[in-house]
């Protein structure tokens, strides 16, 4: 098979760097909640930016979505987590609300970023048509639908119940606290539960991600009739 440096080169623009972004804002997420909350310890470690060079993980955020675009895949990754200290919270919050905050935040930063990308899609084709219309051409038409499904994609894996993930610290936040310690002990299997997690989590999450990325698009429509 010829190798085709024009289309990996289209696909890096289409899909690699709206992934790094995403991930990037979600950790950005935490970091300025985590920053509003009283913690400092996002900003001393550099972590309150959109920088994604300061969130890289090399596994998460080099190596596997760059395989996967290679591999003719959907790219998925995760960046370096937030390191949060909760006692330095501010005393208008508890520790165990500020830590389900922060976990929120992140999610939430993709759900905004999906809902924007569809928002900014819909107005555009209604106000210029033809996608060769567009300021910056058919490729803005493409990368925008990749940064909403992306960003869906994202808010709804990290959502989900099992640690490490920010579902788990949600959840967590939401149990009164006999359930809560017997959940915490289910950290000790992250390893375990996160591999199938990495492998079959896109089919689990496929109607999920139609049925929320329909709602976004049904919203934006209303906006531009």
């Amino acid at each position: 098979m010829e190798f085709d440096s024009q289309k990996l080169l289209g696909d890096l623009v289409l899909l690699y760097i709206p992934t790094v972004l995403s991930l990037a804002c979600h950790e950005w997420g935490h970091a300025a909640s985590a920053v509003a909350l009283g913690d400092q310890t996002p900003r001393e470690q550099g972590r309150l930016t959109f920088n994604p060079v300061a969130h890289m993980d090399m596994l998460g955020t080099v190596m596997l979505p760059l395989a996967l675009i290679a591999a003719g895949q959907p790219p998925f990754g995760w960046a370096k987590p937030v390191e949060i200290t909760p006692y330095r919270f501010t005393r208008k919050v508890r520790m165990r609300t500020g830590v389900m905050l922060t976990a929120a935040a992140g999610p939430l930063m993709n759900l905004l970023l999906a809902a924007l990308a569809v928002v900014v899609f819909i107005g555009m084709d209604a106000h210029y048509g033809r996608a060769a219309d567009w300021p910056g051409g058919a490729r803005l038409h493409e990368i925008l639908p990749r940064l909403a499904l992306v960003n869906v994609a994202l808010f709804l894996f990290n959502l989900m119940p099992v640690p490490p993930l920010d579902g788990s610290r949600v959840l967590g936040g939401l149990m009164p606290p006999p359930l809560r310690a017997g959940y915490a002990q289910f950290e000790r299997f992250a390893p375990f539960l996160m591999a199938p997690l990495l492998f079959f989590g896109g089919s689990w999450l496929a109607a999920p991600e139609k049925w929320l990325m329909e709602r976004l698009i049904g919203l934006a429509t209303l906006l531009f009739p």
